[in-house]
């Protein structure tokens, strides 16, 4: 079979840049110059070995991919692949012949041959982008750069190497790169350079996401389309997201796709990239390119909060920093919304309050927050404001008293710091009034010491270490004065302290359970009253729930079941659950919690589904205590199990499953 969307050959590397009425251009979507000292020391190397080989030797330079477009009587080869090797040949060209200067004329005009346009007066025969550009001008003509120049440029260093390094041997080194060849790949019309260029970088530095992405929507596109979308879009969403614009593309594909589980692989991001924008034209990508532009200015605001010229609103951006960036997809479409009038500010900052409530409030249960991003921007597509879908999967205050009596404090910092909003005090630190380590000189009232408590004691005081109610606020110098130091040595270093509440353990007496638990019951109605669940009517909760008396039972193991629910209500909690074994483990486990009696009762009565033993070899889950779960029924009969025992024991109006729509 013969290709005929690309050709290719081996051709002598210095005559093929000198070929005439050719320019040569690195498109836009190449990514810039930055071959390092050590690649041009190879290179030096390289031709100096071959310049004093025998006589028919050559070296060979690699492939070089390129396009080829004429004009008239001009050819221009556009680079796919090759513009760092070949921008380094014509420094290292230029710095031969400034070496040289006027004392071997012929020699001289082969090197120019090889720089100059070959028609246009002035102008070098490579075309580099912006800045790249103007630092090989300035290399070839001797033109000062305008302004005051602070960045890194490689161009001019590599040529000042090359300047240096080439000082005694010049005429040598021109004969080695006259016996450089390469491969010359010409693509055709019908040739897609994007998937030559993504097999030819398989191997190698790899590109990272958003450089394929800048070359998947550029490539095609005319050199002067590529400027413009390149200045105009691609370059400010660059400065606006900076290191993290592959972040920046992830987040907005989250929120464009409404998934997050499709990135796979180190090209992920591309790859879904690409699904979405399969062929970008013009005329839309301009378009497109806008909107790209206007998120990258909203993600900026993100990534620094300080920009943001409402101090409300990057307050908020600032508290939202808390819990690192996995609200960005989201937040990416609330703010877009607000900055085009969808809703206004109240509304924005309320949404925003909502957010963390429910993120701080999941942490605080101990709830996943997997994929949680990705599911409230398909609700916010679906049914725009208030977010029902923040109500449904908040958990209820109830539960938050349970779980701040008992488990550790997520983003205590955070936490404390609205709590008591303590102002500009410098910085403060966390406090642990009980000591994270006790010695045995510790006592909380002054009678008792930690060496005589007993084990189940000691166990007691352990578990509510790191609870709300046995944390406090404490600037540094107090905080280190206090230490693991007994109670009452601590009071002074609390009544010192600028923070309200800080203070107010210097009048305590004592610090044992009793009072730990009266703090946390305190600190807990302050914190629901700041973290509040949210109450909003919600058509989807209304509509669309069904009382789980009114599931039906399949038999068997039908299709789909695996993912059937979008998610559960269960009193008035939304669980992330999609099959009816998690839901059947979840409601039991729930019911062993919190009414182990009744639940055992009810197991006895119909045989199961929990045994005080694994009577048989089979699934099973093990219960808190010396109880286990049986899990080998199939769904009807685990539905059947939840239906009769909420019905028993009064419960059933308080449980609903949502029947998924879509695909998770």
């Amino acid at each position: 079979m013969i290709a005929t969307n690309i050709t290719a050959g081996a051709v002598n590397t210095i005559e093929w840049l000198s070929t005439a009425k050719t320019t040569i251009a690195v498109p836009v979507y190449q990514r810039q110059y930055r071959w390092e000292i050590d690649g041009c020391e190879q290179l030096l190397a390289d031709v100096r070995a071959v310049a004093t080989g025998f006589a028919g030797q050559t070296h060979f330079f690699g492939s070089i991919l390129y396009t080829a477009t004429s004009g008239g009587e001009a050819t221009e080869w556009m680079l796919v692949d090759g513009q760092q090797r070949v921008a380094t040949l014509m420094l290292l060209v230029a710095a031969i012949r400034d070496t040289l200067g006027n004392s071997d004329a012929a020699t001289t005009g082969q090197l120019c041959g090889v720089l100059l346009h070959p028609t246009a007066a002035g102008q070098t025969r490579l075309r580099l982008r912006q800045q790249g550009e103007r630092d090989l001008d300035s290399i070839v003509f001797g033109r000062p750069l305008p302004g005051v120049r602070v960045e890194v440029s490689h161009l001019r260093d590599n040529y000042d190497f090359f300047l240096q390094a080439i000082q005694n041997d010049a005429l040598a080194v021109w004969d080695g790169l006259r016996k450089l060849e390469h491969v010359a790949i010409t693509l055709q019309e019908n040739a897609s350079p994007q998937q030559v260029f993504e097999s030819l970088n398989s191997t190698g530095a790899p590109l990272r996401n958003h450089e394929l992405i800048h070359n998947h929507i550029l490539m095609g596109l005319t050199y002067e389309q590529q400027s413009q979308i390149e200045d105009s879009f691609w370059i400010p969403i660059e400065r606006n997201t900076g290191a993290a614009i592959d972040s920046f593309l992830r987040d907005y594909l989250i929120l464009r796709t409404g998934r997050d589980s499709e990135f796979r692989g180190e090209h992920g991001v591309y790859d879904v990239f690409k699904r979405e924008f399969p062929r970008p034209r013009f005329q839309r990508l301009t378009k497109q390119a806008a909107q790209w532009k206007s998120y990258s200015e909203v993600y900026r605001i993100l990534l620094d909060p300080a920009r943001e010229a409402d101090r409300a609103i990057g307050r908020q951006f600032r508290y939202i920093k808390t819990f690192g960036t996995a609200m960005y997809p989201l937040l990416l479409g609330i703010y877009s919304d607000y900055r085009s009038g969808v809703i206004d500010r109240s509304a924005l900052l309320e949404v925003l309050e909502q957010l963390q409530s429910l993120y701080l409030r999941r942490m605080v249960v101990g709830a996943s927050r997997d994929h949680l991003a990705a599911q409230l921007c398909r609700k916010r597509r679906q049914y725009g404001y208030p977010i029902s879908a923040i109500v449904q999967r908040s958990p209820s205050d109830d539960r938050i008293r349970e779980a701040l009596q008992y488990r550790p404090l997520p983003h205590a910092g955070y936490v404390l710091d609205r709590i008591e909003e303590p102002g500009d005090l410098g910085e403060l630190q966390i406090e642990h009034i009980f000591p994270q380590f006790p010695k045995d000189t510790w006592s909380g009232d002054g009678t008792r010491y930690w060496h005589v408590f007993g084990e189940v004691e000691r166990a007691k005081y352990r578990e509510v270490l790191p609870t709300i109610g046995n944390l406090a606020l404490l600037e540094r110098p107090l905080n280190a004065a206090a230490s693991n130091r007994p109670f009452n040595d601590k009071k002074d270093s609390y009544r010192r302290s600028r923070v309200r509440s800080t203070r107010a353990l210097a009048e305590e007496q004592v610090w044992d359970l009793q009072t730990i638990a009266e703090r946390t019951q305190e600190l807990t109605d302050r914190f629901l009253a700041i973290w509040k669940h949210p109450r909003v009517d919600d058509p989807d909760n209304t509509e669309d729930l069904v009382p789980i008396l009114d599931a039906p039972k399949k038999p068997g193991w039908y299709p789909g079941w695996k993912t059937e629910f979008e998610y559960a209500v269960f009193q008035r909690e939304v669980w992330e659950v999609r099959d009816l074994k998690t839901l059947f483990n979840r409601i039991f486990l729930r019911l062993w919690e919190t009414q182990r009696d009744q639940v055992l009762k009810y197991s006895e009565t119909h045989a199961g589904p929990i045994f005080e033993t694994e009577k048989w070899k089979s699934q099973w889950d093990a219960l808190p205590g010396s109880h286990y779960l049986f899990m080998g029924f199939v769904p009807q009969y685990m539905l059947g199990h939840i239906q009769d025992v909420l019905d028993e024991l009064n419960m059933a109006d308080k449980a609903f499953v949502k029947y998924a729509a879509d695909e998770d």
